[in-house]
């Protein structure tokens, strides 16, 4: 049953998702080389379907960040500020979030 979509080019298109399958948030860690997926679940009135939203970090002390050995290899300056898992997780519950991605609000070029 299809229930996943991802935006793309301004415009929601449905996608079909292997079973058992899991997104990973990889922005920061590769400093915007690999991008997460703006998504959105939908509903239908055919079919009952459970979903699972689960968030799984490090510990609230580790500092989320572009890999220095990534940054040194390709010469490139941080895109994302480093900050502490909890304050990552305090800006993405705190409804910043709601019409920009987190993601949006911890890039260098928005900060501030």
């Amino acid at each position: 049953m299809n229930g996943l979509q991802v935006e793309h080019s301004g415009k929601w298109v449905t996608i079909d998702v292997p079973p058992n399958c899991f997104f990973a948030q990889m922005d920061i860690l590769t400093n915007g080389k690999y991008k997460s997926l703006i998504h959105r679940a939908t509903l239908n009135n055919k079919a009952t379907r459970i979903s699972v939203v689960f968030s799984h970090g490090p510990s609230a002390d580790t500092v989320i960040a572009p890999a220095p050995e990534l940054l040194e290899k390709h010469g490139q300056a941080p895109k994302y500020i480093g900050m502490n898992y909890i304050e990552y997780m305090k800006i993405q519950l705190s409804g910043k979030s709601y019409q920009k991605s987190t993601l949006d609000h911890i890039r260098y070029e928005h900060a501030g």
